[in-house]
């Protein structure tokens, strides 16, 4: 009985040292649904970040840790069906958004209890749409993946620096159009709010700002109607990029 008993162990060893580890950590999972409860299947996008910072987490999409990339995209989206990742952490910080600038932001979102998102659909005249900036290694436009809705108009841009990088400055525009459109040579040397001004180096750009027959240049709103270019764009300004990130505040109004 002894040597049964023996024998047995060891296949259990066996068995647990032939597992491949769970490299990935925990697994997340939530249903998106409208403030009716409705699930939302599609056309959403997210993102994940560690607890209390704008650090990007590193994800994965399944329990051995296959790569997934974050932020995840409304074709991923599209594909789980939900909220689906693994991750390390026990809890994260959640960004979800969906193609009409509706957005929730949840703190400490946890794996084992959080398994509903509300993305409630806002009917309200004006919003505003989050979007997160990440250090860049170039001074190249980045597209943020994140698009102004159709049949609104964006009325003031602002930008929120977390992480400062000194002498380093960022353009706000469009992707595939002018790139320093909504803000132009806004400064990161600061945590905080840089406010744009209307005619300096540090200003509003052509989509927010035009100059009148004297020569000073008043603000204004830009409108987007279906097939505009809408994909937000940030770009460092200097050559070598930007250690620099935070968040880029787009106030909207709907038009109809």
């Amino acid at each position: 009985m002894k040597k049964k008993f023996i024998s047995i162990i060891a296949a259990l060893v066996l068995c647990l040292l032939a597992m491949p580890a769970l490299a990935a950590g925990y697994g997340y999972w939530a249903q998106v649904q409208d403030e009716r409860g409705n699930a939302i299947t599609t056309g959403v996008q997210y993102q994940v970040f560690t607890v209390d910072t704008k650090t990007l987490a590193t994800i994965y999409a399944d329990k051995v840790g296959t790569a997934k990339t974050n932020p995840v995209t409304k074709t991923v989206f599209a594909t789980d069906g939900k909220i689906k990742f693994w991750c390390a952490a026990t809890t994260v910080d959640l960004l979800v958004t969906d193609t009409s600038g509706n957005q929730t932001f949840i703190e400490d979102f946890g794996y084992a209890s959080q398994h509903a998102v509300t993305l409630a659909r806002d009917a309200s005249t004006a919003k505003t749409l989050l979007v997160p900036f990440a250090a860049t290694t170039a001074a190249n436009k980045v597209n943020s993946g994140y698009t102004v809705p159709t049949n609104y108009a964006v009325e003031d841009v602002l930008v929120e620096v977390t992480t400062a990088q000194a002498t380093k400055t960022m353009n706000v525009g469009l992707y595939g159009g002018d790139t320093d459109g909504f803000l132009a040579g806004i400064s990161c040397d600061a945590t905080g709010f840089p406010l744009p001004v209307v005619n300096t180096t540090t200003k509003y750009g052509a989509f927010l700002a035009a100059a009148d027959q004297s020569g000073s240049r008043l603000r204004m709103a830009k409108a987007f109607k279906l097939g505009d270019t809408n994909e937000i764009s940030y770009e460092p300004v200097q050559s070598g990029g930007s250690s620099a990130s935070g968040f880029i505040h787009l106030l909207l109004r709907r038009l109809r």
